[in-house]
């Protein structure tokens, strides 16, 4: 990436003067290649904007300058562009100034990539100097509907596209477990009845409108037949009937399947029958992916990755989910698979989905990937939540990581998400993550932090317990206020959120947070002391049978279960602290 940050220097940005890195009010997601300030002074958010020239700019890119500004050819504030061949495939050169800017790129996707930092840059009404160039590390980025339960929606879906778009993702993977046209079952054969084919020509336009592949991702291997060429055709045929509606991006999936279908040398015949007769001679459809029956390290065993490897036509995607199912991406594990499969390894990361932890809320941050494997990338893409707009808080620091491994903050990426996507409670999403971000004892290994900040005053707490001895008042004041800050941020997310969208996903947590905090405020004042241990277990009763009711109300709604809330530290300790309370009542 330096190397080619080096090359890049001379490129349409002239002799610009590269003085300080961006301040944070000034900070860009995801974080460019290179960008700073180019001294001078600063000057007002202009209210309109004049492209220069207005003809021929890239349709998606104009579409994304009129949804950030009003675009006038009368306005004194130009943005001039031209394309530059040199420039990286979706990179960009970028400059800033009081008088105007100017945006170079190779490509359409480049220019639309330009305009998303452009609108931040000029989102605040003071604005200064900048240069920009910029470009992915990975060349596929993006989101996996891969999950089993209850698929997204067609509006959530439309939304995602968008954010995709602003964050600088490119690709969707359209494969929900639960669809049956999908697979897993013979319907995968079949055409889409005719309003869920609409459904799909309209999501297909909307992604592209976002530069976002829509890949249409078929799963026939639970039910295919090798015996004769049927299915080939059939796979063939269905390919067709997608990209009549516009799909122009397609993956094949064998994985979660036994049986025939997870013969290698069948898979490959498709494979290459599906990429030479169908993906190449279009030649308008991005590169085929298949998700292979032995994708992650834990199982694959034999020679099938081998077999695979050799076999397949080398433009075919191969993706891998790390040393487990669920798996932080190592150096290591993709040291393992490359060799294997001959080509470099296609994420699909297993984080935020929680279609194994149904009763968790995962908003934690995204981290634990080798920020070095950006070169050694086919492709990353994350399997979310089955709660599209939750997911974006960890989706956001995908989109980051995925763009520019090497300077991924992660911790800057989750704070900065919740305070862009929730604004006006971003103080009680942030607390609503902090306390909600591990799957629970089904992780195996890859069980995420939570309640970090507070977790070194619990294992206090809890030590001075198992000694009889009496806790510190500084600890005790510290988990008391950050046990009302979570019963206050639950009511203040139900009532004060805009996205009301993302308030009916966690809703039963936010609601579950009052009297989850109340009981754990009470709990830790009666341990030091404050309260008499009767109205703290009053409290802790309380907030079961809350939480009782909320597990019912949640569990009846479809592919769900109850309810967890912090199950990491706080809710271990409480009930820890719950059997202390008790045998000091009854002394």
């Amino acid at each position: 990436m330096r190397g080619l940050a080096l090359a890049l220097g001379a490129v349409c940005l002239g002799a610009s003067v590269w003085a300080e890195a961006l301040p944070a009010s000034m900070r860009v997601w995801p974080t460019p290649q290179e960008a700073s300030l180019t001294g001078g002074e600063s000057f007002a958010r202009p209210k309109a904007v004049a492209l220069v020239p207005a003809d021929g700019f890239d349709a998606e890119a104009q579409a994304a300058l009129s949804a950030a500004f009003t675009v006038d050819a009368a306005a004194g504030y130009a943005l001039s562009w031209t394309v530059d061949a040199s420039l990286p495939k979706e990179g960009y050169a970028l400059t800033v100034r009081a008088d105007g800017a100017t945006l170079a790129a190779a490509d359409g996707r480049g220019f639309f990539y330009g305009v998303q930092t452009l609108r931040q840059l000029l989102a605040a009404e003071t604005c200064r100097g900048v240069t920009v160039k910029d470009w992915p590390d990975v060349p596929f980025r993006g989101v996996v509907e891969g999950f089993y339960g209850q698929p997204w929606s067609f509006e959530a879906r439309k939304r995602m596209f968008a954010f995709m778009g602003e964050q600088k993702m490119n690709t969707y993977i359209y494969g929900p477990k639960d669809d049956p046209y999908h697979g897993f079952g013979p319907k995968w054969r079949d055409p889409y009845p005719e309003a869920k084919g609409r459904e799909i020509a309209e999501l297909a336009r909307v992604a592209h409108a976002n530069k976002v592949n829509f890949v249409w991702a078929v799963h026939p291997g639970k039910d295919i037949h090798w015996q004769d060429d049927s299915d080939i055709k059939a796979c063939l045929a269905k390919f067709e009937l997608m990209y009549a509606l516009g799909v122009r991006a397609f993956a094949v999936f064998f994985d979660d399947i036994s049986g025939e279908g997870t013969r290698a040398e069948k898979q490959i015949a498709l494979l290459n029958t599906l990429n030479r007769e169908f993906v190449r001679k279009k030649g308008d459809v991005a590169p085929l992916i298949m998700c292979p029956t032995d994708y992650a390290a834990a199982w694959a065993k034999g020679t099938y990755l081998e077999r695979l490897g050799a076999g397949l036509d080398p433009d075919i995607q191969v993706m891998w989910t790390g040393d487990a199912v669920c798996a932080d991406i190592t150096k290591g594990t993709v040291e393992h698979v490359t060799p294997r499969i001959r080509r470099k390894p296609f994420i699909w990361w297993n984080w935020p989905v929680c279609d194994y932890c149904k009763p968790h809320l995962l908003m934690g941050r995204c981290y634990g990937n080798d920020p070095t494997n950006g070169p050694r990338y086919g492709g990353f893409v994350s399997n979310p939540m089955d709660k599209p707009e939750a997911s974006k808080v960890p989706l956001f620091g995908v989109a980051a990581y995925a763009w520019n491994p090497d300077d991924f903050d992660s911790d800057q990426a989750w704070r900065d998400s919740i305070r862009r996507l929730f604004p006006e409670v971003a103080a009680s999403v942030q607390t609503l993550a902090d306390h909600n971000s591990s799957q629970g004892p089904k992780a195996e290994g890859f069980n995420r932090e939570e309640s970090v900040a507070v977790a070194p005053v619990v294992a206090r707490l809890t030590a001075a317990l198992d000694a009889g001895q009496p806790p510190e008042a500084d600890d005790v004041a510290a988990l008391t206020r950050e046990f009302r800050r979570i019963s206050l941020a639950g009511v203040d997310i139900v009532a004060n959120c805009q996205n009301r969208l993302f308030v009916e996903e966690v809703r039963d947590w936010a609601d579950g947070m009052m009297a989850f905090g109340v009981a754990g405020a009470a709990a830790t004042q009666a341990l030091g002391g404050q309260l008499p241990p009767q109205e703290a277990l009053a409290a802790i009763r309380a907030w079961r049978d809350q939480r009782r009711v909320l597990s019912e109300r949640h569990a009846a709604k479809p592919f769900s279960e109850g309810i967890v809330l912090s199950s990491r530290v706080l809710a271990p300790y409480l009930d820890k602290a719950e059997a202390a309370l008790r045998r000091m009542a009854e002394r």
